[in-house]
């Protein structure tokens, strides 16, 4: 495409901003589909948490981190029981589920 506008100087100025504007994108494109991830996760947390303790009435909340991504944590009652910064990793299995469950039980 640079080809196109060999006759022309005053075009290459062009390019690098297109170059830049491109990375930009990708960077934002990627950043999004994080942010869509993540939310959907905990969504999809929350509901799970709701139905395991349906008796108990909760208030879940959520906050976004935007200088850190990866953070997931759970607080009881001002007690941390899980952070996937910790290792614990996303609670998506039956064990760290019920981990959290329990907790929530106890603070009932």
């Amino acid at each position: 495409m640079r080809e196109m506008f060999d006759d022309h100087d005053e075009i290459d100025f062009f390019f690098p901003i297109t170059d830049r504007l491109f990375r930009v994108e990708k960077i934002f494109r990627r950043f999004f589909q994080a942010a869509v991830t993540n939310l959907y996760k905990i969504n999809m947390f929350s509901g799970e948490l709701k139905k395991a303790c349906s008796n108990i009435d909760l208030d879940i909340t959520s906050e976004a981190t935007p200088e850190v991504t990866g953070f997931f944590e759970v607080t009881v009652d001002g007690k941390l029981v899980h952070s996937k910064k910790d290792g614990d990793g996303f609670p998506d299995t039956k064990d760290k589920m019920d981990k959290i469950v329990k907790a929530v039980e106890e603070a009932k």
